[in-house]
């Protein structure tokens, strides 16, 4: 890194005092010519111009910034505290926003102004809408859109990732297609025989006392807890099936009490028959 930085100061003082071109033809090619350096060619489009790869070795200071011609900052080391709750960034890329170890610049009021951020504890995609109103160079708060923690925990919309027990954190909603869920089990146990079908009055026994059903989360563990999709699919297709058995139980007893209705309408047509036949019998004797 000296030995670079020595011959960078070498080739501009070369340059300022003998006011000419100078070029060095081996590799790695460098070249002055029209106010512009070229290091790894030998036809500069910029004031410095490099073809190949940069290297600085720094620590906890800024190792590189630079503005592109679209107004593409990048800041690489420990340099502030972090716009959400961490004391270091790792590296900064951004669009018209600019962090002076403070607060967030904006650097054109007119244009959107994005970032992305990794601290010691996050990475952040950070997001600010344009501000046509306010002036350039204005101290901004963006919002965090995504935020990735360093043990895979995502978050869209939020930067609340505090359950360990999740991957993904959405804020508002998800919008798809399609979600598949991977279960253990699914509860075809109901439709077998050894499967005990709790009785109805038992169920609405529960019912009175707990204001729910059994084997289904309170409207209390659901406020405080949500409900895992995937279990409660499971646990409505259990209820689903329970009922498909005490319907098909229901059924059978309506065909019990539709032939026993048949015998006693036949029974009393036997017995209508009879009276009949009692009645002329008495008609004949009187």
């Amino acid at each position: 890194m000296q030995k670079a930085l020595t011959g960078i100061v070498l080739l501009f003082t070369t340059i300022c005092a003998h006011g000419q071109q100078w070029k060095y033809d081996s590799p790695p090619n460098t070249y002055f010519t029209g106010g512009k350096v070229g290091i790894g060619t030998i036809t500069p489009l910029y004031p410095l111009h490099v073809v190949g790869q940069i290297q600085a070795e720094v620590s906890n200071d800024v190792a590189f910034s630079t503005k592109s011609n679209l107004g593409v900052v990048i800041q690489q080391g420990n340099i502030g505290n972090d716009v959400v709750y961490a004391d270091k960034y790792l590296s900064i890329f951004a669009h018209n926003l600019q962090f002076n170890g403070t607060n967030w610049i904006r650097r054109n009021q007119y244009g959107n102004c994005w970032s992305t951020v990794m601290n010691q504890n996050y990475y952040d995609v950070i997001y600010a809408p344009s501000n046509s109103g306010g002036p350039a160079n204005s101290v901004v708060t963006p919002t965090t859109y995504m935020r990735v923690s360093l043990d895979g925990r995502v978050g869209i919309g939020t930067v609340n990732l505090a359950d360990a027990n999740y991957k993904l954190f959405v804020e508002t909603g998800i919008r798809t297609r399609r979600i598949t869920v991977d279960l253990a089990t699914w509860p075809d146990y109901v439709f077998k025989p050894d499967y005990f079908l709790p009785s109805l009055p038992s169920v609405a026994a529960y019912i009175k006392a707990n204001h729910h059903l059994p084997g289904m989360p309170s409207a209390d563990s659901v406020a405080k807890n949500g409900v895992d999709l995937g279990n409660n699919q499971a646990q409505l297709l259990e209820k689903v099936e329970q009922l498909t058995l005490y319907a098909i139980d229901l059924e059978k007893q309506v065909e019990d009490l539709q032939k026993q209705a048949e015998q006693l309408r036949a029974a009393n047509e036997k017995f209508a028959g009879l009276q009949r036949q009692i009645d002329e019998l008495k008609k004949k004797i009187q």
